[in-house]
């Protein structure tokens, strides 16, 4: 289990980690942007052995659990778990254990940042004014004032 703290709204941060739970290939199993609780399960692995008794099938998957908490109005605390599960249909047995290796922490913290900074940027060009001059910008400026009248004999450039 790790956890790491963003300096941004719960909001933004839950749609961040749902984005990151899909471009990791996890679908939702469960979520809730009120308690801040997202579970989802990997695409698992199945196999078929034979052992003494004939067939047995086994499954191995990776399962995640998320929990965002909003520390105050510009801090979120993200703690993730990932499991393993193993089931074997011979014996009957299920066994889950919690992937202790750093490798699907860094991998998810580091596609969780990026995206927290992509959506941060998104938001910001959306709500900041032009700074820069709209023609540098190569923007069409339109007049509000209707075009001069070029009716009869006179010379719209003359007046």
């Amino acid at each position: 289990m790790q956890e790491r703290e963003f300096g941004t709204l719960s909001a933004g941060v839950f749609a961040s980690v749902m984005t990151v739970l899909a471009d990791l290939g996890f679908r939702p199993t469960q979520a809730d942007a009120t308690s801040g609780f997202i579970t989802a399960s990997g695409s698992g692995r199945e196999r078929i052995a034979l052992e003494i008794g004939g067939l047995a099938r086994s499954s191995d998957q990776t399962s995640v659990s998320v929990f965002i908490d909003r520390l105050s109005d510009d801090s979120t605390a993200v703690r993730v778990i990932f499991a393993r599960s193993r089931t074997m249909s011979a014996k009957g047995e299920s066994l889950q254990r919690t992937v202790r290796e750093a490798e699907p922490y860094d991998t998810f913290f580091s596609a969780l940042q990026a995206e927290i900074d992509r959506r941060n940027e998104r938001l910001a060009r959306r709500t900041s004014p032009m700074e820069e001059d709209p023609i540098e910008q190569g923007s069409v400026l339109v007049s509000e004032d209707p075009p001069p009248s070029t009716s009869g004999d006179i010379d719209p450039i003359a007046g």
